[in-house]
């Protein structure tokens, strides 16, 4: 009976979490994107596609799609961070001989 009971409140409580999203909300992210994309301009060091996947992530959000648009926004966030590390990587290039 105790495990009945047990597994009738789990099922409950995991049945109110569903339709709950956890993490930043999508309008915190995509904050979170313009700024690291500004910086990667301003390093003159923007990714091409990065651009593109933020009118996808808009176009899934328009859609009803929350989870992809986060996603995506949370790749253009990914994206922007890697080009300002490319930046600083090749900012002092020199010679290497082999």
């Amino acid at each position: 009976m105790k495990k009945i009971i047990i597994s009738g409140a789990i099922a409950l409580f995991a049945g109110s979490l569903i339709g709950c999203e956890s993490g930043p909300s999508y309008d915190d992210l995509v904050a979170q994107a313009n700024q690291e994309i500004a910086v990667a301009k301003k390093m003159h060091y923007e990714w091409r596609d990065t651009g593109k996947i933020m009118k996808q992530a808009k176009k899934a959000k328009e859609d009803g799609d929350s989870a992809k648009a986060k996603k995506l926004v949370q790749k253009a966030i990914d994206q922007a961070k890697l080009a300002q590390q490319q930046a600083k990587a090749e900012a002092n290039p020199h010679p290497t001989y082999f």
